[in-house]
C-alpha cells in the first residue's frame, strides 16, 4: 500500500499531509517520520512511521492524542477535560503504546486524579509539571512540500 492509498482510506475527503518531522520519539536509536495530517485544511490526526523488520509501518492517533511534540519526544495529549497530560511513545511487538508521564485522570464521583512521574501528586504538583513540560522546545516540524523533502532525505 502507498502513502497515497492510506490518505484514502482515512477519510473523506482524503487526508492531506500539512507537515511533516523526523525524530526519535522513543529514543532507541531508529528515526521514525512523524505526519501531521489535514482534513479541509485543518489537522485532523498524526501518522507515525516506522520501520521495522524491514517493512514501513504506521500508527495513526487522533487529533487530541499527539499534540504540542517536544524535543525529547513527549508530547500532550488528551481525552477529556480532566483526562489529559503528556506521554512519550513505546513500540514494541504488539505496535505503539502511549505511555502517560504525569496526567490527570477524571474519577466515578466527579473528582480528578493527578499523577506525576506516574506517581500520586497534588494539583500544584501536576500544574508545575505541566510548566516545565511547556517549557520545552518543540520539536522542529517543516511544512509537507518537495524542497523540504529533497532536503530532509537527499532528493531520495
Amino acid at each position: 500500500m502507498t502513502l497515497t492509498d492510506l490518505l484514502r482510506e482515512l477519510g473523506e475527503p482524503p487526508m492531506e499531509i500539512s507537515r511533516l518531522m523526523v525524530m526519535d520519539p522513543d529514543q532507541e536509536g531508529m528515526p521514525k517520520v512523524i505526519l501531521e495530517l489535514s482534513a479541509g485544511g485543518y489537522p485532523n490526526s498524526t501518522l507515525v512511521l516506522r520501520y521495522r523488520d524491514g517493512v514501513m509501518v504506521g500508527y495513526e492517533l487522533g487529533i487530541r492524542s499527539m499534540k504540542e511534540i517536544k524535543a525529547d519526544g513527549t508530547f500532550n495529549y488528551s481525552s477529556g477535560a480532566m483526562d489529559s497530560g503528556f506521554a512519550r511513545l513505546i513500540f514494541g511487538d504488539d505496535g505503539l503504546q502511549i505511555d502517560p508521564i504525569s496526567y490527570c485522570e477524571s474519577t466515578e464521583n466527579g473528582g480528578v486524579t493527578y499523577y506525576v512521574d506516574g506517581q500520586p501528586a497534588t494539583d500544584k504538583a501536576f500544574r508545575a509539571a505541566c510548566d516545565r513540560q511547556m517549557a520545552k522546545p518543540g520539536a522542529p516540524w517543516v511544512d509537507f512540500h518537495a524542497a523540504n523533502i529533497a532536503a530532509m532525505f537527499g532528493g531520495r
